[in-house]
């Protein structure tokens, strides 16, 4: 319906907007959207957030529910990280009791939710798993580190990586 449609408008808006529309209710089956300017270059990452958010205004009351599931090994695990991207600042205090949470899937999704939040503390166990050769998620820390946002610290542990991957090319 039509009023679907602003409901979505109005909450892409509210979330992402800084005072601007980005997103424009056209008919009941199409919602337009223009990429915020906090998210130029990282457009694929605006558009995920936008897919994942809540329509109620209260989402951050799912955010310990999203926590919990992220534990269940058939979980969408990438979608939950969004969904709480999606709610904003206000999860990094529980992402943050991810960091060293036991699953490795779940300290992932919890550093990479926190540094994509701006939360360099996250650096640390991204750090971790971009080290860990041979782990599945290596190349993924490194990609979310080498994507992170007005980060310095993610740049210099980037920087000690290539250094020292560099290092063990010329032996």
């Amino acid at each position: 319906s039509y009023a679907l449609a602003v409901r979505i408008q109005d909450r892409i808006t509210t979330r992402f907007g800084d005072g601007r529309r980005v997103a424009n209710a056209q008919s009941p089956g199409l919602v337009t959207l223009e990429v915020p300017a906090s998210f130029q270059g990282r457009e694929a990452q605006f558009l995920n957030r936008a897919q994942h958010l809540f329509l109620s205004e209260d989402s951050e009351s799912r955010a310990p529910e999203l926590i919990v599931e992220l534990e269940d090994p058939q979980a969408a695990h990438d979608s939950i990280g969004l969904a709480l991207e999606g709610i904003g600042q206000t999860v990094r205090p529980l992402v943050r009791e991810l960091y060293d949470h036991p699953m490795n899937h779940v300290r992932f999704i919890g550093a990479r939710t926190g540094l994509r939040l701006g939360d360099e503390v996250a650096c640390t166990p991204l750090e971790a798993f971009a080290r860990s050769s041979g782990d599945p998620l290596q190349l993924q820390a490194i990609m979310e580190l080498g994507a992170a946002q007005d980060l310095r610290r993610a740049g210099r542990v980037l920087a000690q990586l290539t250094h020292e991957l560099n290092g063990k090319d010329e032996r």
